[in-house]
């Protein structure tokens, strides 16, 4: 390995060429720990947490081997060979108690407080699946509207279902089609949210088995294809949405507009990855309802669609 770089016995001394390989097999001594830090740290950006993911790889690459590089040095010349197993080390210690948070934070233990839910019988009748832009009211409209049918209506539940599914926590599967990633087709391939994603879709499934209900999100239009769903999508102008998250959130309006982009961009991706169909395009629905005509209106107006079915 010297030699590749020109520092071999016939071109330096015994003592020069001996603590080039003293040095060598110091500074890469735990390299093994950087490959297992780089796959934590994919990890985690892999799963929407690109804090927790440039946290350990600034732990690596400046916060521990740098300063260690100029200190090191004041104890003795040749210590400076440690700055990288001292950094390897640390920032692996770090990044394995990360990656233990994180994953009981995902495990079932945290089921405990959640009230079960169960999955109810209801009248023979059609599924209706609502998909909405953000601050567009659609959940509310999809709960009025299974009031007004007399049927279930599944968002939360659906969510509590799955996590019984999947043994993962309710909250991170609620958030499955929320996530803000910046490789947000990776992070919907890990294993975690795979295996969220497969529960949903057998709760969702399971649902259809019992009747009509209206269901909020989650691709359920593509995923109980089989059963023919009335499709709904739910948009309203800008302004109106923005106004309905200000009053309902207190965000600003900059802030309201920023979450607006941004959640619907997530649900867009969520859509394509799930269906490979384009989110909010009017051939992929059966209604397309402007909530801006009021909430109680728009709810009215889809029950007599669906009544016409």
């Amino acid at each position: 390995m010297l030699g590749i770089f020109g520092y071999s016995k016939a071109t330096c001394s015994p003592a020069e060429y001996a603590l080039g390989i003293s040095a060598f097999r110091i500074y890469i001594g735990f390299i093994f720990l950087t490959c297992l830090i780089k796959v934590i740290s994919i990890f985690f950006q892999a799963i929407g947490m690109p804090v927790k993911a440039m946290t350990i790889a600034l732990l690596h690459d400046v916060i521990f081997v740098v300063p260690l590089a100029y200190l090191l040095p004041l104890i003795s010349t040749n210590a400076f060979y440690w700055s990288a197993p001292i950094s390897d080390v640390l920032t692996f210690a770090i990044s394995v108690i990360l990656l233990v948070l994180t994953y009981k934070s995902m495990s079932a233990s945290s089921l405990g407080a959640q009230s079960p839910a169960t999955i109810k019988n209801s009248i023979q009748g059609r599924i209706i699946t609502i998909s909405r832009q953000h601050g567009a009211g659609g959940r509310e409209i999809g709960k009025k509207l299974a009031e007004k049918l007399g049927v279930p209506f599944y968002d939360k539940e659906l969510t509590s279902l799955a996590a019984s599914e999947s043994g993962l926590a309710s909250d991170y599967i609620d958030n499955i089609e929320e996530k803000d990633s910046i490789l947000y087709s990776l992070y919907l391939s890990a294993e975690a949210n795979q295996t969220a994603i497969n529960a949903q879709d057998k709760i969702l499934t399971e649902i259809a088995k019992h009747g009509a209900c209206v269901l909020v999100g989650r691709a359920a239009d593509h995923v109980l294809a089989s059963f023919d769903p009335y499709k709904v999508f739910v948009y309203a102008p800008l302004n109106y949405r923005k106004e309905r998250i200000m009053k309902n959130y207190g965000d600003t309006e900059s802030l309201a507009s920023e979450n607006i982009e941004k959640a619907d961009k997530r649900r867009a991706k969520f859509y394509e990855n799930a269906s490979g169909k384009e989110w909010g395009n009017k051939d992929n629905y059966n209604l397309m309802i402007d909530s801006s005509v009021g909430i109680d209106k728009a709810v009215d107006l889809i029950y007599l669609a669906v009544k016409e079915k």
